[in-house]
């Protein structure tokens, strides 16, 4: 889906630089601790076909419609913030986007409102059914714990840290950062006013903003900023001669700082799973 993502949102002539940026987003989970199976590299699954089921149903919203996908793209949505809360920052923003998409249809005012919050519904449908479970098996106390009191309870780190935390993070993505922000102002005026175009932007500013408002910032916060990164900068790794040098450094980089060719050490961390589970 980030391929098509980046396929459809750059109207490019060849798979090539999309590609590219599917490529690279897989290679960044593992240099920033995916490989360990961190909640985000499920959610964020279920917000990139969220994403992909918005802009390619842009035309379909300006005319006053839904279809499936984007029935489906909502309760993938939804489904993330059930798999971790911080999701919820981008699905409202997915919301608003596609409430002002309807909105500028023209049509009838009602119909838009009913579309709206049949949406909102179905995005909040997959955590009230997960109340709802734990309180039928009489567990709705410890779900709360999890969920809510215990973000309140925990210990958070101090405002520098926090700060210094996220600006290093935000170094680590430098590259993809470079290339995003490189590709966006190769845009022209008339490519950034596209829909498509602001859209991806305002994903990749939401994120950045999601992780910078949690209270505790760690490596793994980071794999949510990265889908619409590697979209903007597949713009850079469609250009001719050094569109390629840029790609092949994001990939070498994040195999060689992610440990991902480590064969050695990953067979003795399956080995040991079990050994964990039990513990």
């Amino acid at each position: 889906f980030l391929r098509r993502l980046a396929e459809g949102f750059l109207n490019f002539s060849g798979p090539v630089p999309s590609i590219m940026a599917a490529a690279t987003y897989l290679a960044m989970m593992g240099r920033f601790a995916g490989a360990s199976g961190q909640a985000p590299v499920w959610y964020t699954t279920l917000m990139i076909y969220a994403a992909w089921a918005i802009i390619t149903r842009i035309d379909t919203l300006r005319s006053g419609r839904i279809d499936f996908a984007i029935v489906s793209g909502m309760a993938a949505a939804g489904l993330a913030v059930a798999f971790k809360q911080s999701a919820a920052l981008e699905v409202a923003f997915f919301g608003l986007v596609i409430a002002g998409l309807l909105l500028s249809s023209g049509s009838n005012r009602l119909h838009t409102f009913s579309y709206t919050g049949a949406l909102a519904l179905i995005s909040i449908l997959p955590m009230a059914v997960t109340f709802g479970w734990y309180w039928h098996i009489g567990h709705l106390p410890e779900l709360w714990q999890a969920l809510v009191t215990s973000n309140f309870e925990r210990l958070y780190v101090g405002t520098e840290e926090r700060i210094l935390r996220f600006f290093v993070m935000l170094s680590l993505l430098g590259l993809p950062l470079f290339f995003a922000i490189t590709g966006w102002l190769s845009l022209t005026g008339e490519q950034r006013r596209d829909p498509k175009a602001l859209f991806i932007a305002s994903w990749a500013i939401v994120a950045i903003g999601s992780v910078a408002s949690f209270p505790n910032i760690f490596y793994h916060y980071a794999i949510p900023i990265l889908p619409p990164l590697c979209i903007l900068s597949a713009i850079f790794f469609a250009w001719p001669r050094i569109g390629w040098v840029g790609c092949v450094a994001v990939l070498s980089m994040s195999l060689f700082y992610g440990n991902t060719l480590n064969l050695t050490t990953r067979f003795r961390a399956h080995q040991a799973a079990p050994q964990l589970v039990e513990y």
